[in-house]
C-alpha cells in the first residue's frame, strides 16, 4: 500500500468518524428534547403535590412548633432552677469553707 492510499483511507475514516459523532450528538439532542416536556410535567406534578401536602399539614406543623416551644421553655426553666440551686449550695459551701479556714467572723462593735 502506498502513502497516498493510506492518506485516502485515513481521510475517509476521519469523515466517517466525524459523521458518526455528529449523528450521535443529534441523537442525544433529540432524546433530551423528547424528555424535557415529560420532566417538566412530572416536576410540576411533584411540586403541586408537595405544596398541597404542606398546606394540609400547616396546622399540624404549627401545633408541633408550639409544643416544641413550650417544651423548650420548660427545659430552660428547669435548667435555670437547677443552676440557681447549685449556685446557692456552692455559695453556702464556699462560705462554710471560708469560716473553717478563717475562723469565726469578728464581732461587730
Amino acid at each position: 500500500m502506498s502513502w497516498a492510499d493510506d492518506l485516502v483511507r485515513l481521510s475517509d475514516e476521519m469523515k466517517t468518524s466525524d459523521m458518526e459523532r455528529a449523528a450521535f450528538v443529534e441523537n442525544v439532542k433529540s432524546n433530551v428534547n423528547d424528555m424535557l416536556p415529560r420532566f417538566r410535567k412530572a416536576h410540576a406534578e411533584m411540586a403541586k403535590g408537595f405544596r398541597e401536602t404542606l398546606a394540609s399539614n400547616e396546622a399540624n406543623r404549627k401545633d408541633e412548633a408550639e409544643k416544641a416551644r413550650v417544651e423548650r421553655g420548660a427545659f430552660v426553666s428547669g435548667l435555670k432552677k437547677t443552676m440557681a440551686e447549685l449556685r446557692k449550695r456552692f455559695a453556702e459551701e464556699n462560705a462554710a469553707a471560708h469560716r473553717a479556714w478563717s475562723g469565726p467572723a469578728p464581732a461587730n462593735f
